[in-house]
C-alpha cells in the first residue's frame, strides 16, 4: 500500500462518518471565524441535495428554504476539521 492508500485510510479511521444520502434533512455543526483568531459554532439545518464520493475530498451539498422562496446552498466538506457534528434529523 502507497503512502497516499495509507494516509487515507487513517484520515476515514479517525472520522466516524454517517452515510448520507440525497432527500435526508442533516444538520451540520461547523465552525466558522469571525474575526482574527475568535471563531464561532454555526449550525445548519436542510436537505441533501447531492453528494459526491472522491476519497478524502467528498462532499454534501445542503439546501435550505427560506420564507418566500429564498434559498440558501451550502456546500461541506465531509472530512473537514471545522466540522463538529453531522446529525441525520430524516429519511
Amino acid at each position: 500500500m502507497n503512502i497516499y492508500k495509507k494516509y487515507i485510510y487513517k484520515i476515514k479511521k479517525d472520522y466516524k462518518v454517517k452515510v448520507i444520502m440525497k432527500g435526508e434533512l442533516v444538520r451540520v455543526r461547523y465552525i466558522v471565524e469571525e474575526k482574527l483568531n475568535c471563531f464561532k459554532e454555526q449550525v445548519f439545518e436542510g436537505i441533501c441535495v447531492a453528494k459526491k464520493n472522491n476519497n478524502i475530498s467528498s462532499t454534501f451539498t445542503l439546501k435550505k428554504t427560506k420564507v418566500l422562496g429564498s434559498n440558501i446552498i451550502k456546500k461541506f466538506t465531509i472530512f473537514s476539521p471545522l466540522i463538529k457534528k453531522i446529525t441525520i434529523l430524516k429519511v
